[in-house]
């Protein structure tokens, strides 16, 4: 006999559990699973308390209790479907009534539970017509062995025999929504969560372990890498669908747009164009009618398109694709901007009039703080001498670099020009300056006669460009001078590799994290632009490399020029 596992795998969607009847647990990682699986599986359970039991169950139906117990870690253990016990004797010791125990190695538990210390445990199982409760011991005196039997006390009726295999239960054994269960030690009832379900799929939501690539630019052929978990099989395919349309409704044999993995395959490269929006990867693996929407590294996987690069710029104000939200942030204070895993950006406004502010100063950080380079723009462009400028000296910037905190630096170094060169070991990023040139398609190339110039920073995480601007407004009024009295900094995102892993107030505004309140109370006014601006492009290259030397960096530069005039 074989106590019954289905073979389908689950998606909780939501995550989270209600806060009602006392409970604390708050969300629950991962979030997807597949209910096949080759190891134990842990579920942590936010806020939950050690002892309390959660089970998932079809809706109307949570059992009493619950067949989970939360660790004293928070989490709940899913067991592999493909290790059990083995029944090694059905009286083991002559004990008590034959057929109400059954004998088992320690081994089989210690590898099945992924613990040795589960003497006592109890767990659900389903054998012949019954499903109840288990309760298993370590080297029972009494069985002369390790041993187990009904929690209930009862009898099995002697139908136990030598090389069953007996297998945690799981109710979930077709393809729909179920509810998750929660009760507390202190409740006397389980309590179905009202802010939370499981989805079951056949296809897995967890073949992916990777993805190179998280943005790309509309109507540009990128290819992208995916990394499967294991080699993936012949038939099986994936589709990037638009979040709001959900990957079951696709049947992906008669869906021209679906691609086939490579078969036997780990690494799939694969081109695709795809428009404007936020996408979500589905996959079906062969064999099976439906696809499931892609979890992986902590969170579903996005890809996000847009029509031009991410930037912010004269307002300020920060654009992600067409939304654009414009900003007010405190004058003259170094507010954090941008945080990567390699790289912090901060930033400060200056205010014109009254609701007019621009970004003049911008600082790049190691995490630890401990390296740091500033650019700032020149103030009093607008009566600029250039009679006597150095050669090679900047026109518009004034950079420096420093070691230890910005406002009280062990040292400081005032970078003079472009010929500067700065070691990648500082900021663990390649840096480069350069001048925008004359003949650029940029929208405005010259800050009225001088130059617009750029830091352009890469390295593992993203790929930017600092630029001195304009206040291009003023130009249409005819105050070329207050064009230049109110030049300010530009910023540019040329590529980013993972934007789950870019966090701070210009992600919340681009829509790429969850807005805080403390950046929504910083919003003046949002809105969606219909139509590209007449300077912004749909062709740049690929967004799905980094440029790893000096020269690569300002040869993709030079060919972006549109994307700096921002």
């Amino acid at each position: 006999m074989v106590l019954f596992l289905a073979a389908v795998c689950l998606l909780l969607a939501g995550g989270l559990f209600a806060v009602a009847g006392g409970q604390t647990v708050t969300a629950i990682s991962p979030i997807a699973l597949p209910t096949v699986r080759t190891a134990n599986l842990d579920i942590t359970l936010t806020g939950a308390t050690p002892g309390d039991r959660v089970e998932f169950a079809a809706s109307g139906s949570c059992p009493d209790p619950p067949a989970h117990i939360v660790s004293a870690t928070n989490t709940i253990r899913l067991y592999a479907s493909t290790t059990f016990l083995t029944v090694i004797d059905a009286h083991p010791g002559s004990f008590n009534v034959a057929g109400k125990f059954f004998g088992f190695y320690s081994a089989d538990a210690d590898a099945y539970f992924g613990t040795t210390s589960w003497s006592g445990m109890t767990f659900r199982a389903t054998f012949g017509p019954k499903t109840a409760m288990m309760i298993i011991w370590r080297d029972d005196a009494s069985c002369t062995m390790s041993c187990g039997r009904w929690d209930d006390g009862t009898a099995a009726g002697g139908d136990w025999s030598l090389n069953d295999q007996i297998k945690a239960y799981s109710p979930v054994n077709w393809a729909g929504t179920y509810a998750v269960c929660y009760k507390r030690v202190v409740d006397v009832s389980t309590l179905e969560q009202s802010a939370v379900s499981m989805l079951s799929s056949v296809s897995t939501p967890m073949a992916f372990s990777a993805l190179d690539v998280t943005s790309l630019v509309t109507l540009s052929p990128t290819y992208i890498t995916f990394t499967t978990v294991t080699a993936a099989a012949a038939g099986d395919k994936i589709r990037f669908l638009p979040t709001v349309t959900l990957c079951s409704t696709i049947t992906f044999a008669t869906d021209v747009d679906a691609s086939d993995l490579a078969a036997g395959a780990t690494t799939h490269t694969i081109q695709f164009t795809l428009t404007t929006g936020t996408y979500h990867l589905c996959y079906m693996s062969s064999g099976n009618g439906d696809s499931v929407k892609q979890y992986y590294s902590g969170s579903y996987g996005l890809i996000q398109v847009f029509v031009t690069e991410p930037v912010i710029g004269d307002d300020p104000a920060a654009r992600f694709g067409n939304q654009v939200r414009e900003f007010d942030l405190p004058p003259r204070q170094l507010v954090p901007l941008l945080t990567a895993p390699d790289v912090v950006l901060h930033g400060a406004v200056f205010e014109g009039g009254p609701s007019e502010q621009w970004f003049d100063r911008m600082v790049l950080a190691t995490p630890d703080d401990e390296h740091w380079m500033e650019v700032k723009v020149k103030r009093g462009l607008d009566s600029f001498n250039a009679s006597h400028h150095p050669v090679g000296a900047f026109w518009t910037l004034d950079v420096a670099t420093g070691v230890g905190p910005v406002a009280a630096p062990k040292t400081n170094l005032t970078v003079p020009g472009y010929r500067h060169e700065v070691p990648f070991d500082f900021l663990g990023h390649h840096v480069l300056f350069r001048r925008v040139r004359r003949s650029s398609h940029a929208r405005f190339s010259m800050i009225g006669h001088l130059p617009r110039e750029c830091l352009e920073l890469a390295g593992a995480s993203l790929h930017i460009c600092i630029c001195s601007a304009p206040a291009a407004e003023f130009y249409g009024s005819g105050r070329k001078d207050l064009a230049m009295r109110y030049a300010h900094l530009d910023l540019a995102i040329i590529e980013v590799r993972d934007y789950s892993k870019i966090l701070g107030l210009l992600p919340e505004l681009w829509g790429t994290q969850p807005m805080s309140e403390i950046t929504r109370s910083y919003i003046k006014k949002e809105y969606v632009v219909n139509e590209l601006p007449e300077h912004s492009t749909s062709k740049l290259p690929s967004l799905s490399g980094f440029a790893i030397r000096p020269e690569d960096v300002q040869k993709r530069c030079e060919n972006n020029n549109t994307v700096l005039a921002e």
